[in-house]
């Protein structure tokens, strides 16, 4: 609670798609390049 009475709610939670990006992550690099870090980051289970 702030002195006011005031609060501030903060989510620190990811959301993602079903097809598993991340919603809060951007293309700044363009898609092949999101598409490689996912990759490399969440490995598909065969």
């Amino acid at each position: 609670m702030l002195p006011d009475g005031s609060a501030v709610r903060l989510t620190v939670s990811r959301y993602y798609t079903p097809s598993g990006r991340c919603i809060q992550k951007s293309y700044d690099h363009g898609v092949e390049a999101y598409r490689m870090e996912k990759e490399r980051d969440w490995p598909t289970v065969s």
